[in-house]
């Protein structure tokens, strides 16, 4: 569907910058996704708010020793051995730890030839005749 709306030249110039060529329907398209993803999710807030009871809670007692056994508990958080001395790391953190490793290891399989064709293309023509 087809929306006319009117934007200030700046508006539309930075989005041109950061859409890049050709881009700009698409870019603004997903902004106004983002944006109703974050409204539905400020609805979701407001309707739960006053839905918890005041009390009876396990964090009463101590609120940050409760979040401590909840991030402890957390099977997403692994014990690395870090170059910088830390042991834990959020779940975001370790992804990326991960990432950044396999992309190690694959550097050094690479470097090492574990990809490499046996034979070039002249040897395996002279051996098939």
């Amino acid at each position: 569907m087809r929306l006319h709306i009117a934007l200030d030249d700046d508006l539309v110039a930075e989005v041109d910058r950061r859409a890049g060529p050709r881009r700009r329907t698409a870019f603004i398209a997903e902004l106004i996704q983002r944006g109703l993803d974050n409204e539905r999710r400020w609805d979701d807030i407001e309707a739960a708010l006053g839905g918890l009871p005041d009390h009876g809670h396990e964090w009463d007692e101590d609120p940050a020793a409760w979040v401590r056994r909840q991030r402890h508990a957390d099977p997403r958080q692994y014990d690395f051995h870090l170059p910088n001395g830390r042991r834990k790391m959020s779940p975001a953190n370790r992804a990326e730890f991960v990432r950044r490793q396999r992309v190690r290891e694959f550097g050094r399989l690479l470097r090492e030839g574990a990809f490499d064709y046996p034979l070039t293309n002249d040897e395996i023509e002279s051996a098939d005749s």
